[in-house]
C-alpha cells in the first residue's frame, strides 16, 4: 500500500491510542474519585437507571462536575472523530462488506448523543424525569453494543482477509 494510504491510519490509530489513555489513565479516576468511587456514565456498559444517576449526580463533586464537563467530554468528542476515522480504514482495508464498514459511524453517533446526554445530566439533573434519564441510558447501552459490534467487525473481516490472502498465496 502507498504511504499516502497508510498514513491517515496510522495517525487516527496513534491519536485514539493516546486519548484512550488520557482519558482511560486520568481524566476517568479523577473523576471518579470525586464521585466517591462510583463509575462514570461511559462506563456503564449496560446502561444505567435513574437511581443510578442520581446517586453519581449527588456525590460527584463541583471540581470533578467541571473535570467531567470541561476535561474528559472535550477530549472523548475528539477521540470519537479519531477512532471513527480509524475504525472505517481498518475495515476497509481489510476489505470488510459495505455493512460493516457503516458499524463505525452509528457508533460514533451514538457516542456522541450519550456525550450530549451525559452534559444535560451533569448540568440538570433536578429537571430530568425518570423516563428521560432511562433513555439517556438506553443511549449508553446502545452504544456499548455497537462498540461490541464495531470489534466483531474487525475480528470477522481480519479472520476473512487472512483466510483470502493465504487462499491467494497457495493459488500462486
Amino acid at each position: 500500500m502507498k504511504k499516502k494510504q497508510t498514513l491517515p491510519l496510522v495517525l487516527s490509530g496513534a491519536l485514539s491510542a493516546v486519548l484512550l489513555g488520557v482519558m482511560d489513565l486520568f481524566l476517568l479516576p479523577a473523576i471518579e474519585r470525586a464521585a466517591g468511587g462510583l463509575r462514570c456514565f461511559d462506563l456503564q456498559l449496560s446502561g444505567y437507571d435513574f437511581e443510578t444517576a442520581r446517586a453519581f449526580v449527588q456525590a460527584l463533586s463541583a471540581q470533578g462536575r467541571q473535570l467531567y464537563l470541561f476535561a474528559y467530554l472535550p477530549v472523548d468528542f475528539v477521540f470519537i472523530a479519531a477512532y471513527t476515522v480509524f475504525f472505517v480504514l481498518v475495515l476497509k482495508r481489510l476489505s470488510a462488506p459495505r455493512a460493516m464498514v457503516v458499524w463505525p459511524a452509528v457508533l460514533a453517533a451514538s457516542d456522541f448523543c450519550e456525550n450530549c446526554c451525559t452534559a444535560v445530566l451533569l448540568c440538570g439533573f433536578e429537571r430530568l424525569s425518570p423516563a428521560t434519564v432511562a433513555v439517556f441510558g438506553k443511549v449508553t447501552g446502545f452504544k456499548s453494543l455497537m462498540m461490541y459490534a464495531v470489534f466483531v467487525a474487525l475480528v470477522i473481516s481480519a479472520v476473512r482477509f487472512l483466510l483470502n490472502r493465504r487462499k491467494v498465496r497457495r493459488a500462486a
